[in-house]
C-alpha cells in the first residue's frame, strides 16, 4: 500500500508541474488573433439577419419561461429593443476589434468572450458543437496572457517575449484530445461508422453537402475510405499528440481532415475552431520552424543572386 500511495503521489506531482509551466507568449497570441477573428466573421455574417432572428417579433423572440431574468447571459432575451441589439452587437465588434490587434489584450478579450455568451445564450436554438467549443476554448484563454506578442500591448512594452503561464492551453490541449478521444471510441461501436458508411449517408443530406459533397457522394468506394480514414485519424490523435516526433504530422492530418470537412460540407466555423485548438499544441521551436525557417531560406535565396 505504502509503494502505491507513493506511485499516485508521484504521478500527481508531475501532473501539477505539467499544468503549471511556462512556454512561448506566441501561442495563446495566435490563439487570440484566431478567435478574435472568428468572433468578428461570426458577428459580420449575422448581421443582416440580426433584426429578422433575435428582433421583436423575429423568429427567436418569445421570451422562454425557463430563463430567469437574474441570469447576467439571459439579457437579451429581456431586452430585445432594436437599440439594445445594436448596441450589443457594436460592443461586441469593438471589443474583438481590440482583441485582434493586441491592445489591452486580457481585457477586451474578456468583453468580447462576454458578448459572444451573450449571442449564443440568446441563440441556443441555432448554435452546434463548434460554438460549444469556441466557448470553451474562450473560457480558458481569459486566464491566459495573450498579449505579450503579436500585439500593440508587447509593442509598447518594447517588444520583449517573456515565457507565459501555460496551464490555461494544457487545459485546452486536454479538451481537444478528449473530442477526438471519446467521438472516435463513440463511432468506433457504431454500425454506420464500422460498415464505412458515414460520410456516404452525412453527404445525402442536402442541408450539409454541397456541389462537391454531391459528386463525393457518388463514389461509394472512396466515401468508404475516407470514412475509415477519418476514424483512424480521431482514434490516433490522442497518442500521437503527446509524442513530440509525430506531434506535428498529427496536427497537419487533423488539419486535412477539417478542411476536407469544411470543402465538401456546410459546417460553417467548424474547421476554424479546430485549428484554434490545434495552436494550443505548438511550442516555441514549432513557431521558429513556421517563421525562422522561411526567413532563412529567402535570405539564403536572395544572397545566392547576389
Amino acid at each position: 500500500m505504502p509503494g502505491i500511495a507513493n506511485s499516485i503521489r508521484t504521478v500527481w506531482i508531475r501532473l501539477g508541474d505539467w499544468f503549471d509551466t511556462e512556454g512561448d507568449p506566441r501561442s495563446p497570441a495566435a490563439m487570440r488573433i484566431l478567435f478574435s477573428g472568428i468572433v468578428l466573421f461570426l458577428l459580420w455574417d449575422f448581421y443582416p439577419s440580426m433584426e429578422l432572428l433575435f428582433g421583436k417579433g423575429g423568429l427567436y423572440s418569445v421570451v422562454p419561461r425557463d430563463h430567469s431574468p437574474i441570469n447576467p447571459f439571459s439579457v437579451l432575451y429581456f431586452h430585445n429593443e432594436p437599440w439594445i441589439l445594436e448596441l450589443w452587437f457594436w460592443a461586441t465588434v469593438g471589443a474583438a476589434g481590440l482583441s485582434l490587434v493586441g491592445l489591452r489584450s486580457n481585457i477586451s478579450f474578456v468583453a468580447m468572450y462576454f458578448g459572444l455568451v451573450l449571442f449564443q445564450e440568446r441563440g441556443e436554438v441555432i448554435i452546434y458543437g463548434a460554438d460549444a467549443l469556441m466557448r470553451h476554448f474562450g473560457l480558458w484563454l481569459c486566464f491566459a496572457e495573450k498579449g505579450q506578442s503579436w500585439s500593440i500591448d508587447s509593442w509598447r512594452a518594447g517588444g520583449m517575449r517573456t515565457p507565459v503561464p501555460y496551464w490555461p492551453l494544457r487545459m485546452i490541449q486536454v479538451q481537444v484530445t478528449l473530442v477526438y478521444g471519446v467521438t472516435g471510441l463513440a463511432k468506433l461501436s457504431t454500425p454506420i461508422w464500422q460498415e464505412g458508411a458515414a460520410l456516404f449517408y452525412s453527404l445525402q443530406w442536402s442541408g450539409a453537402s454541397n456541389r462537391l459533397g454531391v459528386w463525393l457522394a457518388q463514389h461509394r468506394m472512396a466515401t468508404a475510405i475516407l470514412t475509415y480514414w477519418a476514424l483512424l485519424l480521431e482514434l490516433a490523435f490522442p497518442i500521437l499528440v503527446w509524442w513530440p516526433p509525430t506531434r506535428l504530422l498529427i496536427l497537419a492530418m487533423g488539419v486535412g481532415l477539417h478542411a476536407g470537412i469544411d470543402l465538401f460540407m456546410h459546417i460553417r466555423f467548424f474547421f476554424f475552431t479546430m485549428l484554434l485548438g490545434y495552436l494550443s499544441f505548438l511550442g516555441g521551436s514549432d513557431w521558429d520552424k513556421v517563421i525562422l525557417r522561411p526567413k532563412f531560406r529567402l535570405s539564403r535565396l536572395s544572397f545566392r543572386k547576389r
